[in-house]
């Protein structure tokens, strides 16, 4: 089954990577379902290489077509996209470069290369090669460094109040809409990042006629929730907390018009301390971002941008066609 995860008016905006209290964590291999079918497109390009721009207009090509389109943004700049995912024709186009290093499950048949890499000059980066060394490896200490303090972080005591309540009879007169299962999606509805903490979780209760909360201690039952409803046909969205990955901060079922939210998330018990580590991530990220930048300028003017809109113009005929078909 296609298309059950965006039957609402809107689109979302998800991330899939999470800079969080256990390092980078990523989502991006359950994306799309091979045994339902679902593509994707792994993007290869090295910084500046035109990889958001490319989804970003592929995003808005399939808007104007009439499509759903979910926008993946990156966990460590949020203006950028790291992915677009197009639930009813099952297609996903992402960033497969590290740290989400993306290859091919079933290559040619369900899963395709684009190469953007092809319209960077090497005649052009060659004599910033030593240039682009350092930079990368600064780049990667700020986000090691990030991460310490992340780390450190998810080590302070946390507490919590409310009890758990019985979620079950909320979904006990769900009726059954598909004889196949949905399937369970699991995102990350925000990110620790550059600029703090973003979320997009109102984007997803927009529209939704039946709004819960639940106690923290209750948010255990939300996985099987989640699966209750999938076995009833319903697409599910478990959106995980990007700083504790481990933890459920919702479950939204839009066929349905459904989300419960967890209420009372732990807070630390230390929130001097707590708040002064997540300032030094931040802070780390943010040194992350400017050198990814300076990368960016070297890059850049090393690109045929011309050749690349040609790709692109073909590339979106491919995908209608794909689409049709």
């Amino acid at each position: 089954m296609k298309g059950g995860l965006l039957m609402q008016s809107h689109t979302f905006r998800t991330f899939l990577g999470a800079n969080s209290t256990k390092g980078f964590v990523s989502l991006y291999e359950g994306l799309t379902d091979p045994l339902r079918g679902e593509r994707r497109f792994l993007i290869k390009a090295g910084p500046g290489g035109g990889k958001s721009s490319f989804m970003k207009s592929i995003g808005r090509h399939m808007e104007e077509t009439g499509s759903r389109v979910e926008y993946i943004h990156c966990s460590g700049d949020p203006d950028s996209l790291d992915g677009v995912y197009f639930p009813k024709a099952g297609i996903a186009v992402v960033d497969a470069t590290a740290p989400h290093v993306g290859e091919p499950v079933c290559y040619g048949a369900l899963d395709r290369y684009v190469d953007l890499g092809q319209f960077s000059s090497r005649v052009v980066l060659y004599p910033h090669r030593n240039a682009i060394m350092e930079l990368v490896t600064a780049y990667k200490k700020e986000y090691r460094d990030a991460y310490a303090y992340l780390r450190a972080y998810g080590q302070l005591p946390r507490s919590v109040e409310g009890t758990s309540n019985d979620h079950n009879e909320i979904l006990s007169t769900l009726p059954r809409i598909r004889l196949q299962s949905g399937r369970v999606h699991r995102r990350f509805s925000g990110a620790f990042s550059c600029i703090g903490l973003v979320d997009h979780l109102m984007d997803q209760a927009a529209g939704l006629t039946l709004s819960v909360k639940v106690p923290f201690d209750g948010s255990r039952e939300l996985e099987g929730l989640a699966e209750h409803a999938a076995g009833l046909g319903y697409d599910t969205v478990l959106n995980l907390n990007p700083l504790f990955p481990e933890e459920i901060k919702a479950l939204i079922i839009p066929e349905a018009g459904i989300g419960l939210f967890v209420s009372d998330a732990p807070q630390s018990e230390n929130s001097e301390l707590g708040l002064g580590l997540l300032d030094a991530a931040e802070t780390h990220l943010r040194k992350a971002k400017k050198l990814h930048d300076e990368l960016e300028d070297i890059y850049i003017p090393a690109i045929d941008f011309s050749a690349l809109e040609e790709f692109q113009s073909k590339f979106l005929i491919e995908l209608d066609e794909m689409i049709e078909t």
